[in-house]
């Protein structure tokens, strides 16, 4: 006998699975957030002239880099608990697991954006008598940020397709929704199908869009 297609149960748990939806974005957005506000602290670490400090920058971005966000879901939900008494929610666990590998990608984009500013820019705040500080906070980080908006949003794109693992430590996204749906009617592949298409849309939305912003971005600095 073979596999009987039932569309039905989409339809019926539209709202379950959008609200599943809305679970996986909040969880995507934040993290995506605290992983740029924290990238762009170790890039401005690794750039700097202590060695000190920018040695344990440089191994922090390396380490996480390279430690897949599906382990990291795991030692941050499942280990931390092991080692002291801080157990997180499964949500906050997902957040600080997608910030942590978001923020090593965000400080190579932010490292890349700020060694892009043309140098003459820097040496023209000097001649107007700014310091250091002003002349990073008021001439290189606005033509920084500039350049690392596409790449960032890109990093948001990536950030999101790795959020559909948030599910395995019990975030009730809609991955988590469609696999409670299946178990229930033992229809894995209607659910599993309509959830990766969403995704996959939403994803190819985004793509889209940034390629237009680049598009829009050279434009401008060609005139």
């Amino acid at each position: 006998m073979g596999y009987r297609y039932d569309w039905s149960l989409v339809t019926a748990n539209l709202d379950r699975l959008f609200v599943g939806l809305g679970v996986l974005l909040l969880v995507s957005i934040l993290g995506y957030a605290l992983a740029m506000t924290v990238g762009l602290v170790l890039a401005l670490l690794r750039m700097s002239p202590f060695v000190p400090v920018r040695y344990p920058a440089t191994l922090v971005v390396e380490v996480f880099r390279g430690i897949p966000l599906f382990l990291l879901l795991f030692l941050v939900y499942y280990g931390l608990p092991t080692v002291g008494s801080l157990v997180l929610p499964p949500i906050t666990a997902a957040v600080i697991s997608l910030a942590i590998t978001g923020a090593a990608y965000a400080a190579e984009i932010y490292r890349g954006a700020l060694l892009s500013v043309e140098n003459g820019q820097r040496e023209a705040a000097d001649a107007l008598g700014l310091s250091g500080l002003q002349s990073l906070r008021d001439v290189v980080l606005p033509q920084a940020f500039r350049i690392a908006v596409p790449p960032g949003l890109s990093l948001f794109i990536a950030l999101l397709k790795g959020a559909t693992f948030v599910s395995v430590i019990g975030v009730a996204d809609m991955f988590y929704v469609s696999r409670d749906i299946s178990l229930q009617f033992f229809a894995p592949f209607e659910l599993y199908t309509f959830s990766g298409v969403v995704i996959i849309s939403i994803t190819l939305a985004l793509a889209g869009g940034v390629t237009l912003l680049e598009r829009r971005l050279a434009r401008s600095v060609a005139r």
